[in-house]
């Protein structure tokens, strides 16, 4: 008789029970170890089939414990520190923690607790960052309110300082949180 080869799942009972009951891995996980450490294929649907059968339920961790877990906090730091995107650092923990079932909300919330940014755009280096900080607050004193941000990052450029948009809006934003750093009589005189 030709076609897929049948394999038993419950052959396989014990370890999918583990798995899933005891680590928590998704069906699709437990697919991929089952290939990896038996060499078999079944498809992740009929583990779900079986798996609902057999009423095995699932530890959940809670959601909490997963954004404060040390381990996922440190793994999300690492990814972060080599520029991965949201979207990336999510895919990412999914492959290196099959048994960590993180949603993207969980994940945005991960990242504010823990003051993790988003995808650092226009990554320099600390010195470089102080230096171009001090050209900002010069250009600024030099030109007072009149100056926006585009003005800025040309005033920069033309210095040899290149700074990102997105470093250049922080840095303003740090250096003057009101925007109330330099006298309004300088925009009304040149203004005039």
């Amino acid at each position: 008789m030709a076609g897929r080869p049948f394999h038993t799942t419950d052959t396989y009972l014990d370890d999918i029970r583990t798995m899933y009951s005891n680590e928590g891995f998704s069906t699709r996980a437990i697919s991929a170890k089952l290939q990896e450490k038996y060499g078999v294929c079944i498809s992740y649907s009929t583990i779900n089939r079986r798996v609902q059968e057999w009423g095995l339920k699932r530890q959940q961790p809670n959601a909490s414990d997963i954004i404060r877990d040390p381990q996922v906090v440190a793994f999300v730091q690492q990814e972060w520190r080599e520029n991965c995107s949201h979207q990336e650092i999510l895919r990412n923990i999914s492959i290196a923690m099959p048994y960590i079932q993180i949603t993207d909300r969980q994940l945005r919330t991960l990242r504010e607790e823990n003051r993790i940014k988003y995808r650092r755009r226009g990554d320099i280096l600390l010195e470089e960052e102080e230096v171009a900080k001090e050209a900002i607050q010069e250009v600024l004193k030099e030109h007072g309110g009149a100056y926006g941000r585009d003005l800025v990052q040309v005033a920069l450029r033309r210095d040899g300082i290149l700074v990102s948009q997105y470093n250049l809006r922080s840095w303003q934003r740090e250096l003057d949180p009101q925007g109330m750093l330099y006298p309004t009589w300088t925009i009304a005189r040149l203004g005039t």
